[in-house]
């Protein structure tokens, strides 16, 4: 099963496929991959379904960094740039990014991520509950603003406090190191996924940036909530 993987997550990178249904038409050792899956489930004599695929490609100063966590339970991708990609500082920080993502399963990059709907419906909310404390119209507004700011804390990547360091958010610990963040896939086992997991425009083998790639292939993939919890 794991050599399977490897292979699956291999031709993600060199193909760039654009879709579950593009890499398994795919052709690798003389096979379609659609092939070799049914193969492999003749073989272990379980079911094998490829649900997922995302693909990074890092900018030409950069990398992406990968990790998996809990025994394959949760893998993630960050993208990175850098003036000097190979600092160990910038390592370290890719690394501690790529744990931070897994912990806190964030819901975008940036705020310019976040989809609208997301923004409205949690504004709707919090316009609600701001209303029902029965206070002035203009001191509403300032709650209701207030209460999103701290929102886009919790959900935003480059907005929340570093897992490791919370008194820094991840955009202040890049800038310490002459980083940035640029983007980056989260997949989280025993979800229903879609084509691409929750990422940002470096994702998806649609970014013009070249360099370092890294890819994921999983069984059970899917966009986390909305709102991160620490594991």
């Amino acid at each position: 099963f794991s050599a399977l993987a490897d292979l699956l997550a291999n031709a993600i990178c060199d193909k760039a496929p654009a879709s579950v249904d593009a890499l398994l038409d795919a052709t690798v050792k003389g096979e379609t991959l659609r092939d070799t899956v049914s193969s492999a489930v003749t073989k272990v004599g379980e079911d094998i379904v490829v649900r997922r695929i995302g693909r990074l490609v890092a900018p030409a100063t950069g990398f992406v960094a990968a990790y998996v966590h809990a025994g394959g339970k949760i893998g993630t991708l960050v993208a990175i740039e850098a003036t000097n990609p190979d600092k160990p500082d910038v390592r370290a920080f890719a690394h501690n990014v790529c744990r931070h993502v897994a912990a806190t399963s964030p819901a975008s990059l940036s705020r310019d991520d976040l989809p609208k709907s997301v923004i409205d419906a949690e504004r709707s909310v919090l316009t609600k509950q701001a209303a029902s404390e029965g206070k002035p119209a203009n001191i509403i507004e300032k709650m209701i603003e207030g209460r999103l700011t701290k929102f886009f804390k919790e959900v935003v990547l480059l907005e929340q406090g570093l897992v490791m360091d919370p008194d820094k958010t991840v955009n202040k610990a890049a800038q310490e190191v002459g980083a940035k963040v640029v983007g980056f896939s989260r997949f989280q086992l025993g979800e229903a996924g879609e084509e691409c997991p929750r990422s940002t425009s470096a994702s998806c083998s649609r970014s013009p940036a070249r360099a370092s790639r890294a890819s994921v292939a999983g069984g059970s993939i899917p966009r986390p909530s909305t709102r991160p919890r620490a594991r």
